[in-house]
């Protein structure tokens, strides 16, 4: 907790130093200074779990592209699908995660019983069922959240004003409409 107190003090000095500094002494007697401010600035552009989802794609790109045959492919399907359905589970699937979940489980079950016979991964469905079951309730949940947020006499673009000053607010309810048209 004492580093997220350090950084929001680092993020008010140099929001102050920034309100404050003239822009020549930016340049000209600072600049290493505001470059550190700059990058600041525009790493807390990056959505992380946007960053997170974009390397696990890349990941599955660049195993794919080793994989030469139909087989070979399959194998690194299932074997990143099973990181997700873990996940599933564990309950600690991000919604982006939960998506693809949706739109590849039965891709998954096809596969998985062409290349693994005698299996006792079948046996976790009762808690697969419960585990869907668990994330779906929380996506009414957050959906009803963040709804909540918004007053519904605004006008379409005071909305999104609105919406505007919590974290990636639209992103969560496109996310989370993604999942709930998916069933």
């Amino acid at each position: 907790m004492q580093d997220s107190k350090n950084l929001s003090d680092i993020n008010v000095i140099f929001a102050y130093l920034s309100a404050n500094v003239k822009e020549i002494d930016k340049v000209t007697k600072y600049p290493d200074l505001f470059k550190l401010i700059s990058l600041r600035e525009l790493s807390s552009l990056i959505n992380p779990l946007e960053l997170v989802e974009e390397e696990n794609q890349m990941m599955e790109d660049i195993l794919l592209s080793y994989s030469k045959t139909t087989e070979n492919k399959d194998i690194v399907f299932i074997n990143l699908f099973f990181q997700i359905y873990k996940k599933l589970l564990l309950a600690s699937i991000s919604s982006y995660e939960y998506v693809y979940y949706k739109q590849n489980y039965k891709n998954f079950v096809g596969l998985y019983s062409k290349y693994v016979q005698d299996d006792d991964l079948f046996n976790l469905y009762r808690y697969l069922v419960v585990a869907e079951n668990f994330n779906e309730l929380n996506i009414q949940r957050n959906i009803t959240f963040v709804n909540s947020l918004v007053p519904e006499n605004k006008s379409n673009e005071a909305k999104n004003n609105y919406r505007g000053k919590f974290y990636n607010i639209n992103k969560i309810l496109s996310g989370l409409n993604k999942i709930k048209n998916i069933k």
